[in-house]
This record gives structure tokens, C-alpha cells and sequence, in this order.
């Protein structure tokens, strides 16, 4: 009795090796849309999370809570603590610090305001004031933005209720 070889022929094994290659060159352009969206997504989430974190500090612990948005050449950064001043980021002092190092190629900008932008958030119901103690009569918008996507704008309202809008990356 004659056994026949098990194995792959070269045929075989070129038709599986070009399937796969017109399925990964398909997806190449999807994913990389996916990854550029995820990318804004995170950096909206994180400065979103971030305005919360500031208005809840100031109710719970009865103190002004400052927000301070900063940039320097195209890196920005975001600072939230119970110090209103400060020359940098420091993890042991700040509540918290994000900006353009954990976020690449995302860009924060504010929409008719002018970089460095300082906000508190008042103890009194958590609501957000000037950096000269007068509340907000007008929206704060940020706009984060990255390539290859539509920006988005994140309104931090006069009641110090945040809203953004949706990232799209086409």
C-alpha cells in the first residue's frame, strides 16, 4: 500500500500568501482611520474627565479647584490642581496633568480665547469662574483636533456642565 505525502504545494501556499495581502492592503487605510480616531477620542475623553474631576474636587473638598490650559510652540498642556499658579506639571502637587505628550498629533486650542487659558471651578455647586473670580457669562469651547479627522469641540457651559461632539474621522 502506497501512502500519499500530506503537505501544501507551492500553488497552494502562493493563493493563501496574495489572498491575504488584498485583505491586509483593504484594511490598511480602515485601520489606520480607526487608530486616528481613537486617538482624538481618548484626548477628548481625557480633558473631559479632567473638567469633571476639577468640578467635583471643588464641591468635595469645600476649595477653588484651577484649570489651566497651556502651550508652548505646538505642545499643550493641561493642568488641574488647587494651586493657581505654577510653572509646571507636578504629579505630587497637581490633581492632574495631561497634555501633549500622552496625546501625539492631537492638537487643544480654545475657541476666542487666547492660550494660557485660566479657570476655577467654585466650591459653590462646582460652578466655573474667570480667573478674576467672575462667573462664566459664556461657554468656554475647546477645540482638540488631529489629522485625518473633523475637530471637535468640547463646551464647558456657564453651569459647569460639559458637552462634546462627536469624533469623526472620515
Amino acid at each position: 500500500m502506497k501512502t500519499r505525502p500530506r503537505g501544501v504545494t507551492l500553488i497552494e501556499l502562493l493563493v493563501t500568501i496574495s489572498l491575504f495581502a488584498l485583505l491586509l492592503a483593504l484594511a490598511i487605510p480602515a485601520v489606520g482611520h480607526w487608530i486616528a480616531r481613537q486617538q482624538l477620542q481618548g484626548a477628548v475623553d481625557d480633558v473631559r474627565q479632567s473638567l469633571e474631576l476639577a468640578r467635583k474636587t471643588a464641591v468635595t473638598r469645600h476649595k477653588l479647584v484651577w484649570v489651566e490650559f497651556s502651550q508652548q510652540d505646538k505642545a499643550w498642556t493641561m493642568r488641574v490642581s488647587e494651586r493657581k499658579t505654577a510653572a509646571a506639571c507636578d504629579g505630587s502637587q497637581d490633581l492632574r496633568c495631561i497634555g501633549a505628550g500622552q496625546h501625539a498629533g492631537v492638537s487643544l486650542g480654545a475657541d476666542g480665547r487666547k492660550l494660557p487659558l485660566l479657570l476655577a471651578f467654585s466650591p459653590l455647586r462646582g460652578m466655573p469662574q474667570q480667573d478674576d473670580g467672575e462667573d462664566l457669562r459664556k461657554e468656554v469651547d475647546l477645540r482638540l483636533s488631529r489629522a485625518a479627522c473633523q475637530p471637535v469641540t468640547l463646551q464647558l457651559l456657564s453651569t459647569g456642565l460639559i458637552h462634546n461632539g462627536a469624533v469623526r474621522c472620515p
